[in-house]
């Protein structure tokens, strides 16, 4: 337990006991906790939930948000907008809370008025945008919360072309320690045929790309990519980011705390 207490406190999470008393719901045996993520006044927030649903099984957006953290209201500019990438389709879909805390499906206006209620499971390693309500007057910070991901393993499928994506482990990670390039990831000294991962800053992207070296660099342009500047970034605990793949491949994911979890 004393491994455990000191990953808990290094990846910013809480044990159980403090998780139950945060959310009113119970816990399981395995180890919990929870990361705030603040949505700024006026900006989209790109999110993922690096956690699992407590007590098993994959997440739904019920699960992730509950109904007391985002904005409800029977017009959807009131409302805070979540939205998932569609990727068989390629295309967006938004869902919004109604009064009664359901989400429905709210492409537009027709949609919302069919009253298409919708609760879509969130796996693991999925991104979302979050869009505040016009309402919004200050910063909401909003709590993911539920059990860490205690495999000592973890294989996502990723497809040619984009997606939203978050690191599948529940912890922050450095963008050159992602196994995305032991993975099979396309690397190329031309931009438009390595693999990519877009990060959003809150008003603008930041674009890395993958080079012959396995390793990524800035990619915004041909001058940023030309200039060779080596990532450096953390993707953070709770921090979502589009991944654009060239082919097919399984990203495979080592867990970095599993054995602590034992």
């Amino acid at each position: 337990m004393k491994k455990l207490g000191a990953l808990l406190v290094g990846l910013g999470l809480v044990t159980g006991s403090v998780f139950a008393a945060a959310t009113n719901s119970a816990v399981s045996v395995n180890a919990v906790g929870f990361v705030n993520k603040t949505m700024l006044n006026g900006q989209a927030l790109l999110m993922t939930c690096n956690f699992q649903k407590v007590g098993g099984g994959t997440n739904t957006l019920l699960d992730i948000f509950g109904t007391n953290q985002l904005a409800q209201n029977d017009s959807v500019p009131a409302c805070d907008l979540v939205i998932m990438w569609d990727i068989a389709q390629s295309k967006y879909q938004s869902y919004a809370q109604w009064t009664d805390g359901k989400f429905y499906k709210a492409n537009d206006m027709v949609e919302w008025g069919n009253s298409i209620e919708a609760n879509p499971n969130v796996p693991v390693g999925t991104a979302l945008w979050l869009i505040p309500s016009s309402t919004q007057i200050s910063n909401k910070v909003l709590t993911l919360a539920g059990e860490v991901v205690g495999v000592a393993t973890q294989q996502i499928n990723v497809v040619s072309g984009p997606q939203l994506m978050g690191y599948p482990l529940t912890s922050s990670v450095a963008l050159q320690d992602t196994g995305f390039a032991a993975s099979g990831a396309a690397n190329n000294d031309s931009v438009p045929a390595c693999d990519l991962v877009i990060t959003w800053l809150g008003d603008r992207y930041q674009t890395y790309a993958l080079w012959t070296d396995l390793k990524w660099y800035k990619a915004n342009d041909m001058v940023e990519w030309g200039n060779s500047i080596l990532a450096t970034n953390t993707i953070q605990l709770g921090e979502g980011f589009w991944y654009i793949a060239r082919n097919n491949i399984t990203l495979t994911e080592v867990s970095p705390y599993y054995n602590n979890l034992k």
